[in-house]
């Protein structure tokens, strides 16, 4: 998971221009991804461990679907080191990796062999294929504690099926 968060932060940091370059080497045991999606747009809120945060003004949304549908998205932060990751279970096959992702746990920071943080909740894409679309992300830890993302897409996410 190293190589694929690192990979995952220089992208965000990047935009998605850089999704269309980016190639997992053939054959790989370290990476072993299903698609990789990126959704551009503007970031309205942003809430980790129940404060306020702040999204990198000129990123976007990261999302990663794994071969065993686990599913990763991850936005950056305002400090352009950082990112608020949500993982969970998504949809099964050719399913839309957003159409109804169950969360089960959060990472925040810097370093992809942070611990991570056990959360339940879930995230939703919403809005037309063609149009704009609405990222919603709730998540709850243990403590009681929120962490959310809500995304306001300009168009479709660019898709890269592997």
């Amino acid at each position: 998971m190293k190589t694929l968060a690192s990979t995952a932060a220089a992208m965000l940091a990047m935009g998605s221009a850089s999704l269309a370059a980016w190639q997992p080497a053939r054959g790989s045991d370290d990476v072993k991804l299903d698609l990789i999606a990126a959704l551009q747009g503007r970031c309205t809120a942003l809430t980790i461990a129940g404060k306020p945060g702040a999204c990198n003004p000129k990123g976007g949304v990261l999302v990663t679907r794994l071969k065993n549908n686990r599913t990763l998205v991850m936005i950056g932060m305002a400090d352009g080191k950082s990112a608020l990751t949500f993982v969970g279970e998504g949809p099964k096959g050719d399913a839309e990796p957003l159409a109804n992702l169950r969360v089960s746990r959060v990472y925040v920071g810097s370093d992809p062999n942070a611990p991570h943080i056990e959360a339940k909740g879930s995230c939703k894409l919403a809005g037309e294929a063609g149009g704009k679309r609405t990222l919603d992300c709730q998540a709850t830890d243990a403590a009681g504690a929120r962490y959310s993302l809500e995304f306001e897409g300009a168009g479709a996410p660019e898709v890269q099926r592997f």
